[in-house]
């Protein structure tokens, strides 16, 4: 009788076992997924915003008012100049974002940045934000819009 007893044991010991690993598997499982769609959604902005960059830039003094959908966990979407003309602007403006300020302090290139519990910063080539501020930040309610200005050789997001 005893040594059923303990074979019993040995079966739920080894049903537990295997049902924790399922569940920690499962849990792995859904994190990794949910990295890998917010990874996926920040690469599809950042593809979006160099698109329609690069289609501007050619149409001198053409405007064109685009709208973008954000994830609602930023709450905050930058964009900032990196010329030096840009980062000095930055650097001496007290309103700025302080997360926009440190990176344009330490010579980084990062000119758009979503932020909230954590930042996500990436450069957009050929992107400039208009003087004199050189930076602006939308409040994001899940969708923001904002205005390029084709220059040429760059494209120019107006503030006003």
């Amino acid at each position: 009788m005893k040594k059923a007893q303990a074979n019993q044991i040995f079966v739920y010991v080894l049903g537990l076992v295997i049902i924790a690993g399922i569940i920690i598997l499962g849990y792995t499982m859904i994190f990794s997924v949910k990295k890998t769609a917010s990874d996926a959604e920040i690469e599809a902005l950042k593809s979006s915003l160099q698109k329609e960059v690069k289609d501007i830039i050619s149409e001198y003094d053409n405007k064109r008012t685009f709208t973008k959908e954000i994830s609602s966990r930023y709450t905050l979407v930058c964009f900032a100049d990196t010329t030096p003309e840009g980062r000095n602007a930055i650097m001496t403006d007290p309103e700025v974002n302080p997360i926009v300020n440190d990176s344009v302090a330490s010579g980084s290139n990062n000119s758009v940045f979503l932020i909230d519990g954590q930042i996500i910063a990436f450069s957009i080539k050929d992107l400039r934000v208009s003087p004199p501020r050189y930076n602006i930040c939308y409040n994001n309610t899940g969708v923001i819009n904002y205005t390029l200005q084709g220059k040429g050789e760059y494209a120019l997001l107006i503030t006003s």
